[in-house]
Parts: C-alpha cells; structure tokens; sequence
C-alpha cells in the first residue's frame, strides 16, 4: 500500500485541474444555445444539405411527421419547435422557434384571436410541440449563416416530412417562422399587414354601427307599432347578444392584458375604443340628439343597440377573416350563429304572441323549443364538419350546403309562423299590417 503524504495530495490536485482545463472547451461553448456552440469534429454541419439530412434522421424524422401530421388528428397550423443539441453540445441550452401556416397565428395569443373570431379561426386544437436534435456547426460558419440556416430549414418541414429523401420546395406552405414561443409581431416579417388588419377592422366598426344601430331601431319602432310580439322577441335577443358580446369582450381584453404579445396594446386600445364609442353613442341617443329616432321613446333600448351593433359589428369583421383563411369552418360558425339567433327569435316571438292570446302556461312550452334546434345544427358542425377538416373538400363543400339548407329553413319558419299566427286572428287591421311588412 502507497503512503499517503503531502506529494500525493499535491498530484492528486494537478491532475484534477488538468482534467478540468480539458472539459473547459465544452463549458465555454455551451455558454449560449445550441446554435452559437460550435464543435470542429467530424460531425458539425458545414452547409444547409448537412443540416437538412441531420434533420431527416430516425428520431428526428417521427417527431416533425407527428408533429406536423399527427395520427388521428388534422394537420398543425402552429408548432412549438425546440432544438436541443447532440455529439457534444447536449448540455447547450435549448433554442426555441414557433413554426406557423399564417403569420397572423404567430403575432397573435391563440386564446385571443379565437375569442374576437367567435371560434371562427380556431389554433389551440391544431397546435402540436416539436423536439429536434441537431448536431454543432462547424466553428468556421458565421453566427449570421447558422440563423439563416436555421430559419430555412425549419421553413421546409413539411417538404422533410412529405418528401425527406428528394427536396420539393413546393411542399412548404408555411408563412412564418419566429425565435421564441411567445407571439412576435415584429419576427412575424408582416407588420404592416397585421397592423393593417387590426385597425382596419376596426375602422369597419367604429364608422358602421353607429348607421347600424339607427336602422336597427327605426326598424324596432316600425315593428313595435304593428306587431308587438315579434317586438318583444327582438328586444330579448337583443339583450342576451349585449350579455354575450360584453363577456367575449371581456375575455378577450384580460387575456390580452395578460399575454406578452407585442399586439397586445393595440388590441386592449381597439376593444376599450369600440366599447366606449357604443356607450358615448347611445348616451347621445337617450339625449335625443338624433333626429330619426325622435319617435323611440325607450332609452335604454337605445344605448343598449349601440353598444352592440359596435361588438357585433367587430366580431364580424373577424368572422370575415376566419372565413377567408379556412372557408368550409368559418361558413359553418357563421351559420351555426345565424341559425341560433333566428330560432331564439322564433321562439320567442311564438312565447310573447301565444301569451297575448292565451296565457303564460301555453306560451311556456314554445321555449323549450330551441334546444332540439340548437342541438341539431351542433350535431351537424362536430360529426359533419369534423372540426373544420377539409381533407376531402367535395365532401366538405356538401356538409356545408347541408348546413345552409337547415339554416334557410329555419328563416323561412320566422315568417312563416307569423303568417299562420296572423291568418288565425280575426282581426282585419292586422291582417293589414302583415301585409305591409311582408311586401
């Protein structure tokens, strides 16, 4: 056995540090993410065609096809990548991008754009994470060259998850891809045209509903002097609208105060604007500052038609966008709320008329009539429509013709129990006043 003296304590610290001086390479390297690490073995990429194969390995592979096609679900409209390192740099930090179909996506809060769109533009259930490894670029390629890499690379994943053994450029239909996991209007690469968007939407609001609202109530005080049933229904639908469209507003204001967006200051700004301006413009209205509706006599109605034709009016815009971008599930949102405000008129209507001609009893059971309506057209989205699929487009075309079939019927049924309602009564002055509102 070898004593043990001061000698061999001595020796034992030198050849620590030795070792450790031989690891510092690494340490220094890993300093950054897994990009700025560099490593002159013979495994560091040198060009794009090194980097797209290294992507295309097994591992690799099965992660982006999942990712971006998953099994048993549709495709991705956003993917959360991260890249984590491997042959040397495992200990590197993680470098994180946001893969996405529409730079609208990346700018965005998911939660927020799918609150302002009614659900028209849904990205939370096609939003998938992706892990890839990649192996240290070689120290000689410029931190400039190894982003755009990067950047290109992960442009092309659905030309390496279609076609990874042959490159097809025409494959790649993604818009945007950002640094981070947070939405980034600037890294988006559209400014001005999300900006655009934005203001531009609001401008149709902010300059529409005030004309909207007028109309709206000339038409409330033509309908309240001749049918005072079909009134009151418009009245009530009115007012359960201004309860729903003041939640979504909220919601969509408080998730956007808390996202870290860039947009989120222009979106509070537009929502707090188009509230106010509802609220401003109807409190002229009670004070009778408008001339047309110098006949309507019920102030609270008024102000309440202001703020909603303001909330309506931008949720419609953005009802337009999601219809562009995915045309078969932005039709059927937008007919599933049509069908849903019609029959809730229909039904009141035939609550209110049975109850000035009979009494509360009878008119009770017209209003359980709108859930099996409801319930249809919502069977009709969730097993026709397939949330919004559109693999097969011929098939998808004929589900949403489906949907405006039952959407036109119940319209048709609104004038049409008001027909036969009126048909039944004796009375010759209503008689009258149907027919001057059906000409």
């Amino acid at each position: 056995m070898l004593p043990v003296g001061p000698k061999t304590y001595l020796l034992f610290f030198v050849l620590n540090m030795m070792f450790s001086s031989c690891n510092d390479t690494t340490v220094e390297a890993c300093n950054g993410t897994v990009i700025t690490a560099c490593n002159d073995n013979a495994n560091c990429v040198q060009t794009y065609e090194e980097l797209y194969k290294s992507l295309g390995s097994s591992i690799n592979y099965f992660n982006i096809s999942q990712a971006l096609y998953p099994a048993k679900w549709l495709s991705s409209l956003l993917v959360h990548v991260t890249l984590h390192g491997a042959n040397g740099i495992e200990k590197c930090r993680p470098a994180k991008y946001t893969w996405s179909m529409s730079c609208l996506f990346a700018a965005f809060p998911e939660d927020v754009l799918e609150v302002l769109s009614l659900c028209s533009i849904l990205v939370t259930p096609r939003t998938q994470k992706l892990k890839i490894l990649i192996r240290p670029f070689c120290c000689n390629v410029s931190q400039e060259d190894r982003v755009t890499m990067i950047d290109t690379v992960l442009a092309a994943l659905q030309d390496l998850t279609v076609s990874p053994g042959i490159q097809d450029p025409s494959l790649n239909t993604a818009e945007c891809v950002i640094k981070g996991h947070e939405p980034n209007l600037t890294d988006a690469g559209r400014k001005s045209y999300i900006l655009a968007t934005m203001w531009l939407s609001f401008c149709f609001a902010f300059f529409l509903s005030p004309w909207l609202a007028i109309y709206t109530l000339i038409y409330f005080d033509n309908v309240k002097r001749h049918e005072k049933a079909l009134y009151n229904a418009l009245k009530w639908v009115s007012v359960t609208m201004l309860i729903v469209e003041l939640g979504l507003f909220i919601a969509a204001t408080v998730l956007s105060a808390q996202s870290k967006a860039p947009v989120k200051c222009h979106i509070v700004s537009i929502l707090i604007i188009i509230m106010l301006e509802g609220l401003i413009a109807g409190g002229i209205c009670f004070l009778k500052k408008i001339p047309e509706l110098k006949n309507c006599k019920c102030a609270v109605l008024q102000v309440i038609i202001f703020i909603l034709a303001s909330m309506t009016s931008y949720h419609f815009c953005w009802v337009v966008i999601g219809v562009l971008m995915n045309v078969l599930w932005g039709v059927t949102v937008f007919l599933f709320i049509y069908v849903v405000i019609v029959v809730l008129i229909l039904v009141l209507y035939s609550y209110f008329r049975t109850i000035q001609r009979t009494n509360f009893k009878s008119a009770i059971c017209y209003l359980p009539l709108l859930l099996p309506v409801v319930s249809l057209v919502t069977i009709a989205i969730l097993n026709g429509q397939s949330f919004f699929s559109v693999k097969d487009a011929t098939d998808g075309i004929m589900k949403t013709v489906i949907l405006s079939v039952i959407s036109a019927i119940m319209s048709w049924m609104l004038p049409h129990g008001r027909k036969n309602q009126i048909n039944t009564d004796d009375s010759p002055v209503r008689m009258k006043t149907f027919r001057r509102l059906t000409v």
